[in-house]
């Protein structure tokens, strides 16, 4: 039998229905909706926020920088929303 890198704890866990699935920034790379849409990188993202909260302005700083103020500019619940309609698709 071959070593598993999970313990059987994690398993457990797992099966049980116990644990969260954490992704990383690169989880959506390559992916594409079934109209042939492509996941939208960092960048691209940091951008569509600035445009939507910001009035375009920011897009030299980095992601979390621009969703940090969209958010201030708007509500948490806002800009969540609207990440979720843009990857929804996907």
């Amino acid at each position: 039998m071959q070593d598993s890198f999970l313990s059987d704890w994690l398993i457990e866990k797992i099966q049980n229905g116990e644990a969260i699935l954490f992704l990383g920034a690169g989880a959506t790379f390559g992916a594409t909706s079934t109209e042939g849409k492509k996941a939208l990188s960092g960048d691209e993202l940091r951008d569509l926020l600035s445009d939507r909260f910001l009035g375009g302005k920011k897009k030299n700083w980095p992601l979390s920088r621009v969703a940090d103020y969209s958010k201030n500019q708007s509500t948490l619940n806002e800009v969540q929303a609207y990440i979720k309609d843009l990857f929804e698709p996907l």
